[in-house]
C-alpha cells in the first residue's frame, strides 16, 4: 500500500532540488529555501525501509534474505553515488559523499541494525547528532568550505574526514535522519489503528524541533564563544550546522505528520494530485540523476566546445529568472515523459536497484 503522504513529501523534495539545482548551477543564485529537500530524502529513506521491511516479513521472505537485499540496496546506491560523482562533477570529485552515498550507507547501517528496538535507534540518532561538533572540529570540517564547494586532497585523511564529517553528505550528523525515519516509519506508519492520532503527534514533535532550532541559537549566542556559536547556529548546510539539521528535521516530520493526517485516506484512489505526486515518488532516484545530466553536462560541453575551462559556465550560464524557467520546464516535461516510460515499462534506476538486489 502507498501512502500519499509520503510521496506527496518525496515529490516536494525532488521539486526542490530542481529548483535549487537548476539555480544555483546556472545563475549561481541560492534560493531562501536551499537545503530543504535533502534531508526529505533522507529522512524519508529510513521511513520507506521500515515499510519494506515489513513488506518482506509479510510475504515470507527469511532474515538471512533480508539481510542480503538490504545490504545490496545500500551497496548499489553507494556505488551508483560514486558514479553519479564522476559522471557529474568529473572523476577528481569523486569522494564528494553525494546524498546517494548517505543513503547507501545509511541502507546498510539499517539493515544490519533493524532488530534494534525503536528507543536504541533513537538513542543512536541523538547521539550522532551531539558528537558532530565536536567531530567537525577534530577533523577541520569548515576547512574544507573555504570555496562555495568542497575543496579536498586525494589523501587517506581528507577522504575519511569528508565521509565521516566534511563531505557534501557526511555520516555525522546525517545518518541521525535515516534512523528516526525507521522510527518514524514503525510508529505512524505501521502502528495500526492509531494512525491519525499518531500522525499528529509527528506533527508535534516537528514544530517542537523548530522552536527548540530558534531556542538553540538563542541561548547559544548568550553562553558560548562566537567560533563556538558560528559551529553550531545559521542556516549553513555545508557542513551543516545543528541549527540548521534540527531545524530541516523538525520541517519534514510537521510536514509528514499533518499529510499523513489529512492526505492517507482509506478508499482514495490514485487520481488528482495524488496520482502526480506519485509519479514523481516513484522515480526520484531516476529524477535525481537526470535532473543534473540535463543541466550540468551542457555546461561542460559548451565550455569544451568552445576551448574554455570545463567549469567555466558553472554558476554563470543564465540569469536568475532563465534558470528558474528552465528548471519549471524540465519538471513539466518530466510528466509525459514519466508517464510514458511507465506505460512502455522503459527501466529506471529503481528497477535496475532491484534488479541488483532482489
Amino acid at each position: 500500500m502507498r501512502h500519499a503522504s509520503i510521496d506527496a513529501v518525496r515529490a516536494l523534495a525532488i521539486v526542490l532540488m530542481v529548483l535549487v539545482h537548476f539555480t544555483e548551477n546556472l545563475a549561481g543564485w541560492v534560493i531562501p529555501f536551499a537545503g530543504s529537500g535533502a534531508p526529505m530524502f533522507v529522512v524519508l529513506s529510513g521511513v520507506s525501509f521500515a515499510l519494506w521491511v515489513e513488506s518482506q516479513q509479510r510475504r515470507g521472505i527469511t532474515a538471512e534474505e533480508i539481510t542480503r537485499r538490504g545490504v545490496r540496496r545500500g551497496v548499489f546506491l553507494f556505488l551508483v553515488g560514486l558514479l553519479f560523482n564522476v559522471a557529474v562533477w568529473m572523476p577528481e570529485d569523486v569522494f564528494n559523499w553525494d546524498v546517494l552515498t548517505l543513503i547507501g550507507t545509511g541502507l546498510v547501517v539499517l539493515t544490519l541494525a533493524r532488530n534494534a528496538p525503536s528507543p536504541l535507534l533513537l538513542g543512536a540518532a541523538v547521539l550522532a547528532l551531539v558528537v558532530t561538533p565536536p567531530l567537525q572540529r577534530t577533523v577541520g570540517a569548515w576547512e574544507f568550505w573555504q570555496q562555495p564547494w568542497y575543496d579536498y586532497d586525494w589523501t587517506l585523511r581528507d577522504v575519511g574526514a569528508g565521509f565521516l564529517a566534511a563531505g557534501y553528505f557526511p555520516v555525522f550528523p546525517w545518518i541521525a535522519l535515516p534512523l528516526i525515519g525507521v522510527v518514524v516509519g514503525r510508529w505512524v506508519f505501521l502502528g495500526g489503528e492509531r494512525f491519525r492520532v499518531r500522525a499528529v503527534r509527528l506533527a508535534q514533535v516537528g514544530a517542537l524541533l523548530i522552536v527548540g532550532s530558534f531556542l538553540l541559537r538563542w541561548g547559544a549566542t548568550r553562553v558560548l564563544r562566537e567560533d563556538a556559536v558560528a559551529l553550531l547556529t545559521g542556516w549553513r548546510m555545508f557542513p551543516p550546522t545543528m541549527q540548521y539539521t534540527l531545524q530541516t528535521l523538525g520541517q519534514v516530520l510537521l510536514l509528514l505528520g499533518l499529510l499523513a493526517r489529512y492526505a492517507d485516506r482509506e478508499g482514495v484512489g490514485d487520481g488528482g494530485w495524488r496520482g502526480l505526486v506519485g509519479l514523481f515518488s516513484r522515480s526520484s532516484f531516476t529524477l535525481y540523476v537526470a535532473h543534473h545530466l540535463v543541466h550540468v553536462w551542457p555546461l561542460w560541453i559548451a565550455a569544451e566546445v568552445q576551448g574554455l575551462e570545463t567549469t567555466h559556465f558553472w554558476r554563470g550560464a543564465m540569469g536568475r529568472e532563465a534558470s528558474v524557467g528552465l528548471a519549471l520546464a524540465f519538471l513539466i516535461a518530466c510528466v509525459p515523459l514519466l508517464r510514458w516510460r511507465e506505460r512502455r515499462r522503459v527501466p529506471s534506476l529503481e528497477q535496475l536497484m532491484r534488479w541488483f538486489a532482489d
